[in-house]
Protein backbone atom coordinates (compact mmCIF):
# COMPACT_ATOMS: atom_id res chain seq x y z
CA UNK A 1 0.00 0.00 0.00
CA UNK A 2 2.83 2.58 1.14
CA UNK A 3 4.96 1.47 -2.29
CA UNK A 4 1.97 2.35 -4.53
CA UNK A 5 1.22 5.95 -2.32
CA UNK A 6 5.22 6.83 -3.37
CA UNK A 7 4.88 5.37 -7.04
CA UNK A 8 1.39 8.08 -7.17
CA UNK A 9 2.98 10.59 -5.56
CA UNK A 10 6.18 10.48 -7.50
CA UNK A 11 4.05 10.59 -10.58
CA UNK A 12 2.22 13.45 -9.76
CA UNK A 13 5.35 15.54 -9.35
CA UNK A 14 6.19 13.88 -12.90
CA UNK A 15 8.54 11.16 -12.21
CA UNK A 16 7.07 8.57 -14.60
CA UNK A 17 8.13 5.78 -12.26
CA UNK A 18 6.75 2.60 -11.40
CA UNK A 19 9.20 0.72 -8.50
CA UNK A 20 8.63 1.90 -5.14
CA UNK A 21 12.65 2.66 -4.11
CA UNK A 22 12.71 5.24 -7.72
CA UNK A 23 9.49 6.96 -6.51
CA UNK A 24 11.39 7.69 -3.02
CA UNK A 25 14.56 8.81 -4.88
CA UNK A 26 12.35 10.70 -7.16
CA UNK A 27 10.38 12.66 -4.76
CA UNK A 28 13.80 13.19 -2.69
CA UNK A 29 14.84 14.90 -6.19
CA UNK A 30 11.85 17.21 -6.70
CA UNK A 31 11.78 17.94 -3.27
CA UNK A 32 15.35 18.96 -3.91
CA UNK A 33 14.38 21.01 -6.77
CA UNK A 34 15.32 18.93 -10.01
CA UNK A 35 12.67 19.51 -12.92
CA UNK A 36 11.44 15.87 -13.88
CA UNK A 37 11.25 17.11 -17.81
CA UNK A 38 14.80 16.52 -18.60
CA UNK A 39 15.43 13.24 -17.25
CA UNK A 40 14.20 9.93 -18.94
CA UNK A 41 12.54 7.34 -17.05
CA UNK A 42 14.10 3.57 -18.05
CA UNK A 43 16.16 5.09 -20.50
CA UNK A 44 16.99 2.34 -23.27
CA UNK A 45 20.89 2.14 -23.77
CA UNK A 46 22.11 -0.35 -26.08
CA UNK A 47 21.52 -3.51 -24.09
CA UNK A 48 20.96 -1.69 -20.91
CA UNK A 49 17.87 0.19 -19.08
CA UNK A 50 19.18 3.27 -17.00
CA UNK A 51 16.44 4.24 -14.18
CA UNK A 52 17.44 7.73 -14.36
CA UNK A 53 18.93 9.67 -17.40
CA UNK A 54 19.72 12.81 -18.36
CA UNK A 55 21.06 12.34 -21.99
CA UNK A 56 22.16 15.93 -22.40
CA UNK A 57 24.94 15.32 -19.95
CA UNK A 58 25.18 11.46 -20.50
CA UNK A 59 24.16 11.21 -16.16
CA UNK A 60 22.66 7.84 -15.02
CA UNK A 61 21.44 7.69 -11.82
CA UNK A 62 21.19 4.03 -10.37
CA UNK A 63 18.28 3.64 -7.45
CA UNK A 64 19.57 0.46 -6.46
CA UNK A 65 17.31 -1.97 -4.05
CA UNK A 66 18.48 -4.73 -1.73
CA UNK A 67 19.01 -6.78 -4.41
CA UNK A 68 21.97 -4.68 -5.71
CA UNK A 69 23.88 -5.87 -2.40
CA UNK A 70 24.37 -9.50 -4.13
CA UNK A 71 28.06 -10.54 -5.37
CA UNK A 72 26.63 -11.59 -8.30
CA UNK A 73 24.41 -8.45 -9.03
CA UNK A 74 27.05 -5.94 -7.97
CA UNK A 75 29.59 -7.91 -10.73
CA UNK A 76 26.85 -7.46 -13.03
CA UNK A 77 26.63 -3.98 -12.30
CA UNK A 78 30.15 -3.06 -12.10
CA UNK A 79 30.42 -4.49 -15.61
CA UNK A 80 27.54 -2.24 -16.78
CA UNK A 81 28.76 0.75 -15.37
CA UNK A 82 32.15 0.23 -17.10
CA UNK A 83 30.39 -0.25 -20.51
CA UNK A 84 28.49 3.19 -19.75
CA UNK A 85 31.34 5.02 -18.49
CA UNK A 86 33.28 3.48 -21.78
CA UNK A 87 30.27 5.16 -23.97
CA UNK A 88 31.03 8.38 -22.05
CA UNK A 89 28.24 8.16 -19.41
CA UNK A 90 28.40 9.13 -15.68
CA UNK A 91 26.93 6.57 -13.20
CA UNK A 92 25.40 7.50 -9.66
CA UNK A 93 24.07 4.77 -7.92
CA UNK A 94 21.88 5.33 -4.93
CA UNK A 95 20.69 2.69 -2.13
CA UNK A 96 16.80 3.82 -2.15
CA UNK A 97 16.08 1.04 0.91
CA UNK A 98 17.48 4.06 3.29
CA UNK A 99 16.66 7.20 3.87
CA UNK A 100 19.89 8.85 4.65
CA UNK A 101 21.85 7.54 2.13
CA UNK A 102 18.94 8.77 -0.54
CA UNK A 103 19.65 12.03 1.29
CA UNK A 104 23.01 12.31 1.45
CA UNK A 105 23.08 11.41 -2.51
CA UNK A 106 20.44 13.61 -3.51
CA UNK A 107 22.60 16.35 -1.90
CA UNK A 108 25.70 15.24 -3.90
CA UNK A 109 23.33 15.11 -7.10
CA UNK A 110 22.36 18.39 -6.68
CA UNK A 111 25.72 19.97 -6.17
CA UNK A 112 26.96 18.01 -9.11
CA UNK A 113 23.87 19.27 -11.43
CA UNK A 114 24.69 23.02 -10.21
CA UNK A 115 28.19 22.68 -11.63
CA UNK A 116 27.05 21.71 -15.15
CA UNK A 117 26.93 24.09 -18.01
CA UNK A 118 23.68 25.23 -18.71
CA UNK A 119 22.08 24.33 -22.19
CA UNK A 120 18.50 24.38 -23.44
CA UNK A 121 17.28 21.51 -21.19
CA UNK A 122 16.63 22.94 -18.10
CA UNK A 123 17.65 20.97 -14.96
CA UNK A 124 15.48 22.86 -11.91
CA UNK A 125 12.45 24.14 -12.25
CA UNK A 126 11.62 27.58 -13.73
CA UNK A 127 11.65 30.66 -11.13
CA UNK A 128 13.32 28.03 -8.29
CA UNK A 129 16.18 29.30 -6.17
CA UNK A 130 18.91 27.13 -3.90
CA UNK A 131 20.78 27.53 -1.00
CA UNK A 132 23.25 25.10 0.08
CA UNK A 133 24.95 26.09 3.87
Amino acid sequence: MLDQLSINAARDLGWDVAVAGEARLAIALSHAGLDPSPWVIQFKLGPYRLDFAHPLYRLDVEGDGWVHTTSKVRRRDRERDRQLQAWGWDVIRIDTDSDEAIAKAVDHLVRLVIALPRHNGALWREGERHSFG
